[in-house]
């Protein structure tokens, strides 16, 4: 056996080697990317719930179109990208729960936060007592496809063979457990 008859398998074998690396962390970047993207959907989740619970306390309901209006950019914007994205290593599934995700928070969550901003320093308990309502029925209906994505991303890290992600928000509670902003005032 030559040396080049020796050398050409070996080469063939880096070569796949180098490809799976690349593939793997193209792998890992579309999965942060899409981490990402929730990951700041609960920003602003969180941000317009802060700002929810001054409005109802003070009456002033003013601040919340803007931090809904930014949400609603960047869930637009998101669809965009994750519908662009290339797909790498069977991503196609995780991408689909990803844009069904976004698609539920543009057409159930962004309505029913809008109800707010209609709501003066007038309104009554009830019609905001309905209002949460309807948003927590929302955000319930939500977590099924919050948890496909995350089962995805987890069976697409371990498909792509790069480390599952740890979840930023480990102490979250889940939303039965969460209180409810609205008060008596």
């Amino acid at each position: 056996m030559s040396i080049r008859t020796a050398i050409i398998p070996v080469g063939l074998v880096l070569l796949l080697a180098a490809c799976n690396i690349n593939r793997s962390e193209d792998a890992m970047k579309l999965s942060n990317r899409v981490a990402a993207v929730n990951d700041s959907l609960t920003f602003y989740g969180k941000q317009w719930n802060d700002e929810l619970e001054i409005a109802v306390n003070a009456k002033d309901f003013s601040h919340l179109p803007e931090i809904r209006g930014a949400m609603q950019d960047y869930i637009q914007r998101r669809m965009v990208d994750v519908r662009t994205m290339h797909d790498v290593g069977g991503s196609e599934d995780l991408r689909n729960a990803e844009l069904g995700l976004l698609q539920f928070d543009q057409d159930s969550i962004l309505p029913k936060l809008t109800v707010f901003e209609g709501f003066d320093n007038t309104v009554q308990i009830e019609p905001l007592s309905n209002a949460y309502s309807a948003l927590w029925g929302s955000f319930k209906n939500e977590q099924p496809r919050l948890k496909l994505v995350d089962t995805l991303m987890n069976k697409y890290a371990d498909a792509n063979d790069f480390p599952k992600r740890v979840d930023p928000f480990p102490a979250n509670p889940t939303i039965d457990s969460m209180q409810r902003p609205v008060s008596g005032n």
